[in-house]
């Protein structure tokens, strides 16, 4: 969508959402979800053919996040 419209992706992170809502789990605990707004992914040139790129991009961010909240 952000490659056919031409805009930006905004990579978003989320700390503690597992503790606040558990994997397989209905019953949500109560808690503090911390959110990150990372820098955005300007798309406006990209093709479809550039999908892997952002999803690699994706992936990246969000590893780099995960090690830093688990160090």
């Amino acid at each position: 969508m952000a490659i056919q419209s031409k805009s930006r992706i905004i990579p978003v992170t989320l700390k503690n959402a597992r503790d606040i809502l558990p994997f397989g789990e209905w019953r949500i605990n109560s808690g503090k979800v911390i959110v990150t707004l990372h820098e955005p992914i300007d798309a406006s040139s990209m093709t479809f053919a550039d999908r892997d790129e952002i999803a690699n991009r994706m992936q990246e961010i969000a590893l780099k996040e995960f090690i830093k909240n688990n160090n």
